[in-house]
């Protein structure tokens, strides 16, 4: 009898195996580039785009990731309140998929622009991001 393993029973066993040993947000955001990049559906046969996989935002959901995907499902976030003892209401948007690059590293760097994270304040697409290591090791060495 053969049953069909899918990205979410993969996710969910590395969650168990790998609890405390890796960190969980780069490897749910990988896997999210990834799924995006084949455009091979996930546990709920949802697709997602390349082009904008990580450039969303809102609690809704429509859209977003794979990353938002999980951590609004299997998660307390944007489930409401939350009453023990305390009112809590946890809230994550699609665009924390991606964390704000501090300001002060983007005004250290004066070689060259640095580009802010979709959805946070000073975010200018036309800044250019690297999209490998090899072109900002050159930028490094035109740079110094």
């Amino acid at each position: 009898m053969f049953t069909t393993v899918t990205i979410g029973d993969i996710a969910d066993e590395r969650a168990r195996e790998l609890y405390l040993e890796e960190w969980r947000q780069p490897e749910l955001t990988r896997i999210s580039w990834c799924l995006a990049r084949s455009g091979q559906p996930d546990e709920w046969g949802e697709t997602y785009d390349l082009n904008t996989w990580d450039k969303q935002s809102g609690t809704d959901l429509n859209g977003g990731s794979y990353w938002y995907k999980r951590c609004t499902r299997y998660n307390i976030f944007n489930h409401g309140t939350i009453v023990s003892g305390r009112e809590l209401n946890y809230r994550v948007d699609k665009r924390n998929l991606f964390w704000p690059v501090p300001n002060s590293a983007i005004t250290a760097n004066i070689g060259a622009p640095l580009r802010q994270n979709y959805g946070y304040d000073g975010y200018d697409d036309s800044v250019p991001m690297f999209t490998n290591w090899e072109e900002a090791v050159a930028d490094e060495e035109t740079t110094n």
